[in-house]
């Protein structure tokens, strides 16, 4: 029912704000609304070497601390699940994104529960630190819909094991897999130009690295502290290593 929720209508949409008893743990939304609203404070983060946890950012996520929500069902009217939408929702293992959302905004999962995600090919952008320290997660799927997967994506999700970046991915932001620290295996497809900074930084079962013929530019700390990394090549696209 509606009135489980808090939600505002701008311009005929519904935008879902809130929920009303965060104890619940089996939520299906209403199929009328389009939008999860989100938002947070950001006071001061420092980069990812100096800071530990989100202790200088306030969020303010619909569903953010539910921490028995178990079950939560996305009906495809929604297009965005918006920042901080799930942060913290620790009993929260799997979910289902619809096809008909196209964002997912910064720490929307962050300190969640989930073990896997699909990222559905409506969305073309993984933001900043939106499966942030997800440590239960160990498998994701990434459509070939995704342009940028973003800084601090999936950073600190320490028991991640492979990923499969699509030829569709253009940019790989700072920090995005810092210390998954499970990586074993990680293959950069051609169409990524640049490796970011401290991208795969820490990822300490990193063992082999293929870095593709159109990567000019690889990035400071890109795989700084993987200390099982043995096998490296180069190819002669590489322009710069930073420092």
């Amino acid at each position: 029912s509606l009135e489980a929720f808090t939600y505002e209508v701008c311009g005929g949409k519904y935008i879902l704000k809130g929920v009303k008893d965060t104890s619940l743990t089996d939520i299906v939304l209403p199929g009328v609304f389009s939008e999860i609203e989100g938002k947070f404070e950001e006071e001061n983060i420092s980069p990812s070497l100096a800071y530990d946890g989100l202790n200088t950012v306030s969020l303010y996520g619909v569903f953010d601390g539910c921490k028995k929500l178990k079950s939560v069902t996305i009906p495809d009217t929604i297009t965005k699940i918006g920042t901080a939408a799930f942060a913290r929702c620790e009993s929260l293992t799997n979910i289902a994104i619809p096809y008909s959302v196209i964002e997912i905004g910064e720490f929307a999962f962050s300190y969640s529960g989930l073990t896997s995600i699909i990222i559905p090919n409506s969305v073309t952008e993984i933001e900043e630190f939106a499966f942030f320290r997800c440590s239960s997660l160990t498998n994701i799927i990434i459509s070939n819909s995704v342009t940028k997967i973003r800084g601090n994506s999936f950073e600190d999700c320490k028991h991640l094991t492979n990923v499969t970046i699509p030829h569709s991915v253009t940019e790989i932001g700072a920090c995005a897999f810092y210390s998954c620290s499970s990586l074993i295996n990680i293959n950069i497809p051609n169409s990524v130009t640049e490796i970011g900074e401290w991208s795969f930084g820490s990822c300490s079962s990193l063992t082999n690295i293929t870095i593709p013929n159109f990567v000019t530019k690889i990035s400071k700390g890109a795989f700084s502290r993987c200390k099982h990394l043995t096998n490296v090549t180069i190819p002669h696209s590489v322009t710069e290593i930073g420092a």
